[in-house]
């Protein structure tokens, strides 16, 4: 009977690691989920986060790119301006002289 309680009690103290050994295991386990979930949003956020960025890159280049191009028009207009500004002030002695030449002979022929 002694041997029978000995035995009973080493069950016993067995079955109590075990328990207890699983509860660690366990635990374990469910840490290690929570870090892998904790790493998968923190490389979720960081990508979401990248994309974001991108896409105002992306918009922002767009926008350079249109307002390149305008500037590029108005620069455009302003060179034409200036080069029919510059056109006119050559001509303008030309066209006095032409004028002077057709009224020199308009009075030459009276």
């Amino acid at each position: 009977m002694a041997e029978n309680t000995v035995t009973e009690a080493a069950l016993h103290l067995v079955q109590s690691f075990r328990e207890a050994n699983q509860a660690v295991a366990e635990s374990i386990i469910a840490s290690q989920e929570r870090n892998v979930k904790f790493a998968q949003s923190i490389f979720t956020s960081g990508m979401d986060i990248l994309k974001s960025h991108m896409q105002g890159t992306q918009a922002l280049v767009q926008q350079i790119e249109r307002q390149t191009q305008q500037q590029q028009e108005a620069f455009q207009k302003l060179v034409q301006a200036s080069m029919e500004v510059s056109k006119n002030l050559l001509y303008t002695p030309l066209s006095y002289y032409k004028q002077s030449l057709d009224a020199s002979d308009t009075i030459g022929s009276v």
